[in-house]
Parts: structure tokens; sequence; C-alpha cells
């Protein structure tokens, strides 16, 4: 379903309809979903626009060609449109998450590309400067191969650790699948590219020796200089390093098991969903003074545009609410920051909390939906009992509510709203109908539609409307126990008997409603959180639980909600992720054929983790599932580097066999500094408009970008620094 082109029809829909209408009666617009698609796809747009303009500017600083820079840049629009179309060709379409996927890779797609043409350039350099030059079409080929290896099994091991995301079920799956395939393919788009149109355009834009400098850009000399003065430093404190390494390592593992967790960042919707329920068997004419009164206050905020109220809804409605309960949708003004989003909630929380005996739930429209597709209630942390006896759930779920209370943390705790409301219970004298020939079956059906009413297959047509016919008694003989009881009941032989002779007739009260599920009765208590409370209140709820509450025997409960989504997509994800490490692991040995080599490239992996660990801290404080697949994502492109310094480390050592290891790492890093630091920070700089400025619809990739910046920060610098410390401590 295309939500845009419905919202258009709906659009043109109304404004014919606005011609039709009395002076007096305005159509207002409360909330368009298309709005927030349309945010989405133009705030990612103008991201994917930012990072490419900063990676450009990076490989011109490094590069100082502008040939060279126009052959790598030419992998972004290319690498892009194939992807487009791919995605396309498999009937995918090009929304936010797709659009995501994009823009995360903005940063890697030009990586192989930066590998190949600076190896190249360097080579055709060096070649111009030879006494002896070889052809230029022969260094081309050679410079490509060279790196060939490393550019393959690096693009391999980020489609590969990118696996796991595509097995995700759920909601979880849903949302994630389709950044995870876009990623994929521009990423394989862009080897291809690299393996085949960039040594093509090399030979056309750098076949001439006129078109190569003699020397590297003076900031390459410099940062060359620097590197191998601090490098050949690092020698003497090696054991420190190590083991500083080492304990900030521990330390990231530490601290990431105490930051709050969500299923999903906050989304910044200019919109709210305020639910305020009163008690059941409120009128809905009270309800509607309730919600009068405010809507008067909602209009007092500045942050507020627009507010819609619904007073209960039909029982023929999709989503049925009885009289008690009044509906906001509420339009904010548009750039409205979350923290004056989160002090507006706060406000109108207040204001209904001066209402006696009456409860509100405030979320945002998406937020509100997935949380009603997580659980079937609209909150983040949902518990359901299940038992047989409904008086005993409810004594049990009122200890619960008094349980969560002592949770500071929670807000909005809410019973599902169950009371006792008079009913007249009718209970048939099986013995007695039979002597009068009734059938116990078809009498229930008679009384149900004298007294319930019961829906034709005809109906009524009244120009291009139409309305279900309904068939029971008139509404004198519905409501006094006395007529219901005297209500005559016509028998086979033709008698007709009152409907108090053949069955128990009489007032009592019961519940007003009564929720099944698996094979039980159930009741439902919700309560909302901070994002970044979430998990540890439903941590200290589950204890609390554990601690005060002892249920009989057959009944238990659950607890559900955003918590238990995002714990098992976690557990899904922690699970296939050791299987692809293990899977890389066996890849690189195999490729290597070492399983020393493959260990040291494998070290990179704690090194990425700790800079990733420590930007969270530095951010949000929060764990979402999108961070999880910020740090899978980061252990594929870090790790990508660290194959282009050691396997330069064995080529040389393969080559001159004589050379001391020390003399090795020193060529081998002076070679690979400039594509590693390029590619890191082409990689860096990709994420930096979802990192830095996250709009709306670039929520979910905020945390991921967050992760990968700060992730790709600590693995260069511990790749350029451990990575030699521990291959010489290996090769020794």
């Amino acid at each position: 379903v295309n939500t845009i082109e419905i919202n258009k029809k709906i659009e043109q829909t109304l404004q014919e309809l606005r011609k039709t209408l009395p002076g007096d009666i305005e159509i207002k617009e409360t909330y368009n979903q298309s709005n927030f698609i349309n945010a989405s796809i133009r705030n990612i747009l103008f991201a994917i626009l930012q990072g490419s303009v900063l990676v450009i500017i990076i490989l011109f600083i490094f590069l100082a060609n502008w040939r060279t820079s126009f052959i790598t840049i030419t992998v972004i629009p290319l690498s892009i449109i194939v992807a487009i179309l791919i995605l396309k060709s498999f009937g995918q379409t090009i929304n936010a998450m797709t659009l995501g996927g994009l823009a995360v890779s903005i940063g890697e797609i030009v990586d192989d590309a930066i590998i190949d043409v600076e190896n190249i350039y360097k080579r055709l350099r060096q070649n111009k400067l030879s006494p002896n030059p070889r052809p230029v079409l022969d260094v081309i080929f050679n410079a490509s191969y060279e790196v060939r290896h490393s550019v393959v099994y690096g693009t391999y091991i980020i489609i590969v650790v990118l696996v796991p995301v595509l097995f995700l079920s759920g909601l979880a799956g849903q949302i994630f699948k389709p950044l995870a395939w876009a990623y994929i393919i521009s990423i394989l788009a862009s080897l291809l590219v690299a393996l085949i149109l960039t040594p093509a355009l090399s030979y056309y834009f750098l076949v001439k020796e006129e078109n190569i400098r003699n020397e590297e850009p003076k900031i390459l000399i410099k940062i060359k200089e620097n590197y191998l003065s601090i490098l050949k430093g690092v020698y003497k404190k090696e054991k420190i390093i190590l083991f500083s390494v080492l304990i900030s390592f521990v330390l990231s593992i530490c601290i990431f098991f105490t930051l709050g967790y969500s299923f999903l960042p906050e989304l910044g919707e200019e919109n709210l969903v305020v639910m305020a329920i009163a008690p059941p068997g409120t009128n809905l004419q009270v309800t509607q003074d309730i919600a009068l009164n405010m809507e008067k206050v909602f209009k007092k905020y500045k942050e507020i545009i627009n507010v819609g109220n619904r007073a209960g809804r039909s029982e023929n409605d999709n989503e049925p609410i009885s009289s008690n309960l009044s509906h906001f949708d509420i339009s904010l003004k548009e750039g409205i920051s979350q923290s004056s989003k989160d002090k507006l909630i706060k406000n109108i929380r207040d204001g209904f909390a001066k209402i006696p005996g009456l409860a509100t739930i405030i979320r945002s429209f998406i937020s509100e939906t997935i949380d009603d597709v997580i659980s079937g209630q609209k909150a983040p942390i949902v518990i359901k009992l299940y038992g047989s006896d409904l008086q005993v759930l409810r004594k049990y779920i009122n200890e619960i509510s008094n349980i969560l209370k002592r949770v500071h943390s929670l807000n909005e705790i809410q019973i599902e709203p169950i009371t006792d409301i008079p009913q007249v219970h009718i209970k048939i004298k099986q013995e007695v109908a039979s002597r009068y020939g009734l059938k116990v079956g078809e009498l229930l059906k008679t009384i149900q539609v004298y007294f319930n009413g019961i829906t034709t297959t005809q109906k009524i047509l009244e120009g291009q409307k139409t309305f279900d016919i309904l068939i029971w008694l008139d509404k004198p003989f519905r409501n006094s126990l006395e007529v219901i009881q005297n209500t005559l009941i016509d028998t086979p032989s033709g008698k007709k008997i009152p409907l108090n002779q053949i069955a128990n007739v009489f007032e009592s009260k019961g519940p007003n409603i009564i929720n099944r599920e698996k094979n039980s009765r159930r009741i439902v208590i919700t309560a909302n959180a901070e994002k970044k409370d979430i998990s540890k209140a439903v941590e200290q709820v589950q204890r609390l639980l554990e601690q005060k509450l002892v249920l009989p025997s057959g009944y238990f409960l659950e607890i559900e909600g955003e918590y238990k989504q995002q714990k098992e997509a976690n557990q899904q994800l922690f699970l296939l992720s050791v299987l692809v490490v293990l899977f890389i692991y066996l890849m690189l040995s195999l490729a290597f054929k070492s399983f020393k080599t493959s260990l040291i490239i494998m070290l990179n992996l704690p090194l990425a983790l700790i800079g990733g660990v420590i930007a969270i801290v530095l951010t949000s404080g929060i764990v979402s599932i999108a961070s999880v697949i910020g740090f899978i994502t980061l252990f594929g492109i870090s790790t990508r580097n660290t194959i282009l310094l050691v396997n330069r480390f064995i080529d040389l050592k393969k080559e001159n066999p004589d050379l001391g290891i020390e003399k090795i790492i020193e060529l081998g890093t002076q070679d690979r500094l400039a594509p590693i630091l390029m590619t890191a920070l082409a990689a860096a700089c990709g994420m930096l408009p979802l990192a830095l400025f996250p709009q709306a619809g670039t929520e979910i990739e905020h945390p991921l970008a967050i992760v990968i910046l700060g992730g790709m920060i600590s693995a260069t610098f511990l790749t350029l620094i451990v990575i030699p410390l521990m291959y010489r401590k290996f090769e020794s």
C-alpha cells in the first residue's frame, strides 16, 4: 500500500467535500502520515547529499588531484543507481528504510575505489620516477591486482556480518531488513564498479605523465612523518599500551551492560495521541464534557496547532472503544525539539492528574501503532495475568499495580478497565423447557434476537448510503426486569408462555468485559517509562514480582511489549553474530592460510567496540536494536582496514625475505596509511549528518551512525598502533 498516494486521493476527496459543506462546518487535518513520510525521505536524501560532499572533500584533501577524486566519486552515484534498480526489480519500494540503508553505506561505497585508485596513482608516481619505467597499462593492472585480495575479502566480510539482520523475525525484521538489503546491494555494486570501472577510468584519466604529481600532498607527507615517530615510540611502551587497550576493552564491556536498552529510538513525530480514560460506566455526555474542557486547555499551549477529539467508538468500528474513553489527535508545531515535546507531555499529564478518577495514556501515532502491533496494547510495558477466576485475577492485578507504583521511573500505570455493571441473567430451566417441547439452543437464539438483536442479510438503501437492518424488541420491552420476565415465548404447540416459567430471570452485577487468551481468562496492566528507563524499569519490576508476588496454582503472568521484543531481537542477533564471527575467522584462515594472521585481523573487533560504547555513553546512553546493528556493521567495516594493513605486511615479507620485522612494519604502514585514513574518514564523514544532526525520519539510523562513527575513530587509531605491535609480537 502506498500511503502517500492514498493520502493524495483522500485530500482530493476532502477538497470536493468541502465545497458541499455549510459555511459553519469546517474540516481540519489533525494527523497526516504522509507528512512524516515525506519529511523522512527528504531528510534522508539530504543526509546522503551531505555525506557525499564530506566524502568528496576528504578525497580531494588526501589525493590532491581532481582526476583521481573524480574517478573515486563516480562510485557513489553509480552504486546508488544500481542498488535502486536492483531493489526495484525485486519489487521493493524506495522508502525511508531503504534510503536509510543507502545513507549509511555512503561512506563505505567509496572505500573499494579509494583503495584501488590510491594504489594505482601511487604506483604510477613511482613508475614515473623510476629509471626504467614500465608500460602504464601494466602498472595499473598490477597496482589494482595488488589490493584486489584485500578489497574483495573486506567487502565479503562487510556483507557477511549483516546476514544476521536478514534473519531477524517479528517487527524488528520488518523494519531493518529493507535497510540491510539496501546496504548490502549498494556495497556489492560498489565492489563491481571498483573492480571493473575504476581501473578503466584510471587508464583513461591517468595515462599521461603530466597528470601524475612527482610527490605526495604535503599534508600526507606530514602525517606519515608524525605517524612514523609515534610508531617508533610505541615499541618502547608495548606492554603499557597493550595492557591499556585490554583494560579499555574490559571496561567498555562492563559499561555496555549498564546502559539502558530500548527496542527502537524515540521517533521525532510532530504529533501526540492522548487517551483520557474515565471510570467504566461513565456515559458519553460526561466524557464529551471532559474532552471539551481538555481541548480548551490544550489550545493554551503554543506547541499545539490542532486538536481533534473522539469520545467512544461504535461497536462496528475496526477499533471499538467504550463511552468512557476520549481519544485526542494533537498536531504539534513543525520542528519541535524532543525536549520541548517531553515538557509538553509532562504538562498534559499533570493537567489530567487534577481531574479525579481520570487516567491518561500519551503516545505518538507511530509509537502507539508499534506498541499495538507488538503486544495488542497501546503501551511499551505490558503485563498479562492469566487464570480461571476473574475475581482472583482482579485481586492479584491490584497487587501487581501496587508493586509497579514502587518503581519510580514508571508512569501511566493503567489496569485494563473492568468494573461490575448491572446485568440481567437468564438461566434456562431445561426440564421445564423440554416439557413444553422447547429446545435450549433454539430458545437461546430467540432470547438473543429479542434482547441483543440480530443483523439481517438485507440492507436499507437511501441514495448512496446503506444501512443494516437490526431486529430486536422495542426499547420499553428490553429495559424492565418485570417486562423481560413476562415476555411471551412461542411453543411448538402454538401456546405462548411467559419467559419466567421456563427460565430464572434475575438482576445482578457482573464484569463489563471478559477477555480470554491462551485458553484462560486474562487481565492486562500497562505502564510507560522514558526510553532510557524501559529496560531497567522492567528488570526492577521482574525482581519485585519475584520477591513480593505469589500466585495460586494455575495462574501465571507474562511481561510483553518493547522490552520483550528488544530482548528477543538482541538474542537472535547475538547468536547469529557468534556464528558469523566464527565463519569470518574460518574464511580469513583459508584466505591467508594462517590461523595466527586471522587472529591478528580479528583483534580489530574489540578495538572497534571501545569507540562504539564511548559514543553511546556520550550521547543517548541507550542501546537500541539499531545500535546493535551498528556494532555488527562496524565490525565488518573496521576489519577491511586491518586486512589491508596485514596483507601488505605479508606481501612485503614475501618480496623481501631478508627484511627485519620492524622494517616490514615501517614500510607496510607507510604504504597503507593513506588508504586506511581515507577509508576510515570517508566512513566517518558519511555518518556525520546522521550522527550529529538527527532529523525526522533519520531517528532509526541515528544510533547506528553514532556507533559506527565512534567505533571507526577507535578502530582506526588502535589499528595503526595495536595491529603493528601484535604483528611484531607474533612474528618475533
